[in-house]
């Protein structure tokens, strides 16, 4: 089961493979997206009722699976005690979070906004998985959203013992946390008001039109000339900005011929970047700077 399948793309992968997935989505937009794909998708609450009716229609799973998903709920608690009942007594558990520890080495407090209830060290989770009846076996950490932790749990009260030295071992660095992050804020409105004088009167679009570039552009302190922000998303094409009404247009929308381009996806720019060479393109994290 993956508790946030979104559009299913989890699911059809694994289905590829053989392997069948219930997927679970409050947001009915990209869950029937999901079943017009052929994937079994339960559209909404991961709670106590629909953990209910999942248990009647279906045995426990072998795995429970959740990306990017823990912060963005209120009571994270609640939701794993629920992914526990539907966890058979040997099965994992495997959830990834942003790694705060990593959100601070590269400055990156944009991603600290509204749609964000939590953010996780691994001594953290360890101590909310604990409290929910769950073990960690393993942790990975990767690049993506600025720095993750991908981890692996079964129900049990008793962390692996490398965990528990990593756990140890970090307590030091989440003290300088806070101070790295306020760095990275200080230092990005000081490149930001730099940046805006040698721009000049050339003509600056923006990538990315997500609740933390409202985030970056309101803590720069400086008023932004953007003509407008490309957004992959088509939901959002014809709306605007929330502060300074930055009109939101389709990537394909942008000039051919190319310019400036501030990417507020910072933490895509792998997978951005490369589709616009003939663009001058700045990240603002973990300082402003030319990427190409």
């Amino acid at each position: 089961m993956e508790i946030g399948s979104n559009d299913g793309a989890v699911q059809v992968a694994l289905a590829q493979h053989g392997i069948k997935c219930l997927g679970v989505d409050p947001a009915s937009g990209p869950a029937q997206v999901a079943r017009s794909a052929g994937m079994q998708t339960c559209i909404g609450t991961f709670d106590s009722k629909m953990v209910d009716k999942i248990l009647t229609d279906n045995p426990t799973f072998d795995a429970v699976h959740m990306s990017n998903v823990l912060a963005h709920v209120g009571k994270p608690n609640l939701l794993l005690i629920e992914a526990a009942r539907c966890l058979s007594d040997d099965g994992i558990l495997m959830v990834e979070v942003q790694s705060w520890l990593a959100l601070a080495r590269c400055g990156g407090f944009d991603m600290v906004y509204h749609e964000h209830h939590s953010h996780f060290s691994l001594s953290s989770i360890a101590h909310l998985f604990n409290a929910c009846g769950f073990a960690i076996t393993e942790v990975e950490t990767h690049n993506m959203q600025g720095g993750s932790l991908r981890i692996w749990a079964r129900k049990g009260t008793a962390h692996a013992e490398d965990i528990l030295a990593a756990i140890a071992a970090e307590a030091a660095q989440l003290a300088r946390a806070p101070d790295q992050l306020n760095a990275a804020l200080i230092r990005f409105r000081r490149d930001s008001e730099r940046f805006l004088a040698e721009l000049g009167s050339t003509p600056l679009y923006g990538y990315g039109a997500a609740a933390k570039t409202v985030t970056l552009l309101a803590a720069s302190g400086q008023h932004w000339p953007l003509l407008a922000i490309a957004d992959a998303a088509a939901s959002k094409f014809g709306r605007y900005l929330p502060l300074n009404g930055i009109p939101i247009i389709a990537p394909t929308d942008l000039p051919p011929e190319g310019g400036e381009m501030l990417l507020f996806a910072w933490n895509l720019a792998g997978e951005i970047a490369p589709n616009y060479p003939n663009w001058r393109i700045h990240v603002p994290v973990p300082h402003l700077r030319v990427l190409q």
